[in-house]
């Protein structure tokens, strides 16, 4: 859950207005003013600090989506917040529908926000704040994995030099630092999962969304997936929500469920 910051004081809120007060000539709080209570100014104070707490990071409402007669989410209600949250569930059951939901990629019924903005309307200001590392391959043919991933760094709206710059951190970052000028094409399962990861880190998003990042992998390079993952809210500063059919690849690194 969102905690909310600290409140100012009331008494030194309370003394504050009675100086301002006694400056200007005017007369001091009333004998009503007693201990425990606030006065106006101190009320504006904290509905103003209320207001301006930062909003959940995911907030559902009512959200839908439907193929015809198929409905793939039936009315969600949530707010979630974490620093790696798991999106569990069997295959087919909308996990991946949601994410591209939330990012603005398909319309839906009901709404929907990540960081504030609305899916609806704001769907390309999402995207260019939260990271999307996609179930599928989506490679073009011929493309090394820096070209891959400036192109991905481009495409979020940063110039070339710093694109590419990017693009050579998030690769090491993801350990393809030694085959980053090599064909995509030829790559194993396991290093294409890498590269799907180094893409959507490039632009320095504050919340990724993995969808089945261990998907195709071996135990080995599976643990090593998740361990690049459980380390990236502290190494990166950004939160997750990894999508999975994995109840183990969820337990393993998920703080919110």
């Amino acid at each position: 859950m969102t905690q909310e910051p600290d409140r100012p004081g009331q008494s030194g809120s309370v003394g504050a207005s009675s100086a301002t007060a006694n400056e200007a000539g005017g007369p001091p709080p009333g004998p009503s003013m007693r201990s425990g209570q606030t006065s106006p100014a101190t009320r504006s104070a904290i509905g103003a600090i209320e207001t301006s707490v930062a909003p959940s990071l995911i907030e559902l409402d009512h959200l839908a989506k439907r193929y015809g007669p198929i409905t793939a989410l039936a009315e969600l209600d949530a707010k979630i917040d974490g620093k790696i949250i798991g999106l569990l569930g069997p295959n087919g059951a909308g996990k991946s529908t949601l994410l591209k939901c939330l990012l603005g990629l398909i319309p839906h019924d009901g709404r929907a926000s990540v960081l504030g903005l609305s899916s609806a309307t704001r769907g390309a200001e999402i995207r260019d704040r939260v990271g999307y590392m996609p179930e599928q391959e989506a490679f073009l043919a011929g493309m090394s994995a820096v070209e891959l991933c400036t192109y991905a760094g481009e495409l979020s709206g940063l110039p070339r030099t710093e694109a590419m710059q990017r693009a050579h951190s998030a690769l090491y970052y993801a350990g393809l630092e030694e085959k980053r000028y090599q064909a995509i094409d030829g790559y194993s399962t396991g290093m294409k999962q890498r590269v799907k990861l180094a893409q959507a880190l490039v632009h320095d998003p504050e919340i990724l969304f993995l969808d089945e990042p261990t998907n195709g992998l071996d135990p080995r390079s599976r643990d090593d997936m998740l361990e690049l993952v459980a380390e990236l809210p502290e190494r990166r500063g950004c939160a997750i929500v990894l999508s999975t059919h994995l109840l183990p690849t969820s337990s393993g690194c998920a703080t919110t469920r």
